[in-house]
């Protein structure tokens, strides 16, 4: 059994469970999204159904547009930079109004 000073711990893996676990970030209520290595974002219905890929994406550090890079929650800057609609399936993140 690994000791706890043994454990790595992986910033981007991390990113991915908070974005598969929770489609809003508390406190706040705001939407998370997990953006990936082609600078999109993913919603957390797409993280869900595609987990395993990009866990092994970006364990494997893949350049296919699956490597989790950070979670980011949505608000107000993001509509600034069009940050509002996911990557896979076209769903809105963020309404823009």
């Amino acid at each position: 059994m690994k000791g706890s000073d043994e454990m790595i711990i992986n910033p981007e893996m991390n990113s991915v469970r908070i974005v598969a676990r929770n489609p809003f970030a508390w406190p706040g209520g705001y939407p998370v999204a997990l953006l990936v290595n082609d600078g999109e974002l993913l919603c957390h219905t797409c993280v869900k159904e595609n987990y395993r890929q990009i866990l092994t994406s970006t364990r494997d550090r893949d350049n296919d547009g699956w490597t989790a890079l950070s979670f980011m929650i949505l608000e107000g800057m993001a509509k600034d930079y069009g940050f509002t609609d996911c990557a896979n399936c076209g769903k809105t993140i963020l309404d823009r109004s």
